[in-house]
């Protein structure tokens, strides 16, 4: 009988639970009120207010703001220190500093000559020395400007451009904005996410309050790039990004759940993306410019993506407008896919898919007896077969005439073909991921020139079996040729490239490290661009160009596994195989050497294939520019790189596929 008398008694207190409720927010707005103005981090008030507001216009006007297609805001940095060096009484010094710089006037100055007008800047220790010649810490500059009011307002309004509009090309903040940065800016300084390769390892993390770079090597430079400039660091701003906790603790002046930017998982390795990078050094040549992609075929994930010429961090933080503004060396152009190149003999590929596509045309049982000369076609050193041969024997052979006759009585067709296998189309690497901008690559084009071609006209012959040799209109970057071998490999199947492998969410900034696994990404989307036995017979043709003996690829480096891991060397004509214990991983591809048209420069060296022949798991494209051919140079980098890349996968518990076939393959017998 007491229970319900106490259920009464207590039911009376129950008006207390809003009372409390009420109380307590009250307080807490109370205390954010106290630190909003007696506790106000930078004692201007609304002063500080009006200069942001004013500030920001500048922004906007001058274009350190910029608006992008879908709505978004993006910040400037290069417009940032381009508009400092003209309206900043140090920004102008500086840029007079460098100006005497490239103009030679400060040749053999040394620290104790330095001319009394640049002292100001040196005791700022803007002006460094190295081998005894000065120069201009551009880092220490840069960490100068964003220390002004000017500066800090652009940094908060970089860390901010969520909080930004878009509308038909007016930017402007949302509604408390000004305020809340102003006051919140000093405490909330919130790191981006962390970037990792796919053995998850680091390679651009945070460390106090700026991006920590020091495992970025050259050879992942060009994918991953640059915060808010170029690479995945800008197309992938909105997931790395900070994510501030927005709620009632930002009116209190709390700091809230504040979280890191996510973390991304790349797919590349980055151990064999320095180590191919390095492979660009010649002995005798120095480093010569290209490029290497290796790719996953089944998935599409991108192991490795170099292009030769890359700055370093020392350089990147010194002089990055000068890096820009280098127009011959053109170290920030990623090679592996924004700029085409002729393909030379790889472009054979094309013709003897259009080939087997149209047997009544040419069947493949015809032979066809070379000729030295063909509509002025010439063989490599002119050498000419005295015996007929086929379409897998010219391919492995690369036997210029043939296909140059194949190429005119195709015509059109090939066009076609080129058109199904990924020419004159753009590549996007960000399709289907998830808060990524758009990341095109350059479209390899195919008898789409200035001048039109009639494949039916005598008069064009000539031109047309250019085109079949890779040449004329016919150019392409390392990214496409690496897809096409992969679609061969893979039965005709074209697997859509990709660059991140995994994403999770940022952990709290309080939090040392972040315990949530990747969540895996879709795999790249696939289409068929071939019928599978037309590319069973591209294959055949491809193993035959590594292990038929006379293939252009015959006599050059090899895959070769032992217990461990794979390794490379150079097959000799009196041993198929290398010390005991290791057997020939079977490989299969195309040489090229492809002609530019530049005189007194050497052509350019083009290898594209695929590894195992016999299991393909990677697929390879390499061009070296102005090496020679493709069998000495593009090949040793390419056969370094499926290596490599199969160790690699031999890392991921779910593969076995390095063990050596216990019969080998019949294909790979060199007969055929």
């Amino acid at each position: 009988m007491k229970q319900p008398e106490e259920r009464d008694e207590l039911s009376g207190y129950h008006w207390l639970i809003p009372l409390f409720s009420m109380t307590g927010v009250t307080l807490l707005l109370l205390a954010g009120a106290f630190r909003n103005s007696v506790l106000d981090p930078f004692s201007q008030g609304y002063i500080e207010d009006y200069e942001h507001q004013r500030n920001f216009q500048t922004f906007v006007d001058e274009g350190l703001l910029i608006g992008t297609r879908r709505r978004g805001v993006q910040a400037d940095w290069d417009a940032f220190y381009r508009y400092t060096r003209v309206n900043f009484g140090l920004g102008r010094q500086v840029a007079a500093f460098e100006q005497a710089l490239a103009q030679g006037e400060l040749q053999g100055v040394t620290e104790q000559t330095l001319p009394s007008k640049w002292q100001a800047l040196a005791k700022k220790r803007l002006i460094k020395w190295q081998d005894g010649a000065p120069y201009c810490d551009q880092a220490a500059y840069h960490q100068r400007m964003l220390k002004t009011t000017f500066g800090r307002h652009f940094l908060m309004a970089a860390n901010n451009v969520q909080r930004l509009n878009n509308d038909d090309g007016v930017i402007s903040a949302d509604e408390f904005y000004f305020r809340e940065t102003n006051v919140f800016s000093v405490t909330r300084v919130l790191p981006r996410g962390t970037i990792y390769d796919r053995h998850n390892q680091l390679i651009v993390g945070w460390d106090k309050g700026r991006r920590q770079r020091d495992n970025l090597h050259e050879g992942v430079f060009h994918v991953v790039g640059l915060p808010y400039r170029f690479g995945i660091e800008q197309k992938m701003e909105a997931a790395l990004a900070p994510k501030p906790h927005r709620g009632l603790h930002e009116l209190a002046g709390l700091r809230g759940r504040d979280r890191k930017g996510d973390d991304l998982q790349l797919t590349l390795d980055s151990e064999l993306s320095a180590h191919l990078y390095e492979l660009f050094e010649f002995p005798k040549k120095g480093r010569l410019k290209g490029a290497a992609v290796l790719m996953e075929i089944e998935s599409g994930h991108i192991l490795a993506a170099v292009s030769s010429e890359a700055p370093s961090t020392t350089a990147l933080r010194k002089n990055y407008d000068a890096l820009i503004r280098d127009r011959d060396n053109r170290p920030l152009l990623n090679r592996a896919w924004d700029e085409l190149h002729f393909p030379g003999s790889t472009y054979k590929t094309v013709v003897a898919t259009s080939m087997l596509e149209h047997p009544d045309l040419t069947r493949p049982s015809v032979r066809v007896k070379e000729k030295p000369v063909y509509l002025k076609i010439r063989n490599n050193q002119n050498k000419v077969h005295q015996y007929p041969i086929n379409m897998r024997q010219a391919f492995a052979f690369s036997s210029n005439t043939y296909f140059a006759e194949k190429g005119v009585v195709l015509g059109g067709r090939t066009a076609e073909t080129a058109n199904r296998l990924g020419f004159n189309q753009v590549m996007n690497l960000t399709d289907g991921v998830a808060d990524a901008k758009e990341w095109l690559t350059a479209a390899p084009t195919a008898y789409r020139g200035p001048q039109h071609i009639d494949f039916d006209k005598r008069g064009d012959f000539r031109l047309v079996a250019q085109f079949s040799l890779g040449q004329n209109q016919i150019k392409s970057h390392p990214l496409h040729m690496a897809g096409l071998m992969a679609a061969v490999a893979n039965n005709g199947r074209w697997v859509a490239p990709r660059l991140i492998k995994g994403r999770r969410r940022g952990a709290l900034v309080t939090a040392d490290h972040n315990p949530l696994p990747f969540s895996q990404l879709q795999y790249g989307k696939v289409k068929t661009v071939m019928a599978a036995d037309v590319a069973q017979e591209l294959q055949k043709a491809c193993r035959a160009t590594m292990n038929l003996s006379g293939g252009t690829g015959y006599y050059g480096a090899q895959i070769y596994r032992g217990e461990i891991d794979g390794r490379v060397v150079f097959r000799s004509a009196k041993r198929g195989q290398m010390d005991a214990g290791f057997m020939l991983i079977p490989s299969a591809g195309k040489t090229g050497t492809a002609q530019h048209g530049r005189k007194g420069k050497r052509p350019h060296s083009w290898f594209i294939g695929y590894a195992p022949a016999d299991n393909p798991k990677l697929a390879v494209a390499v061009v070296v520019e102005h090496a020679g051919y493709g069998s000495l140079y593009a090949l040793p980098i390419a056969m370094e790189a499926l290596a490599g890349g199969l160790n690699s996968l031999a890392r991921e518990p779910s593969q076995d596929f390095m063990q050596p076939p216990q019969t080998p393959s019949a294909d790979v017998d060199p007969t055929f």
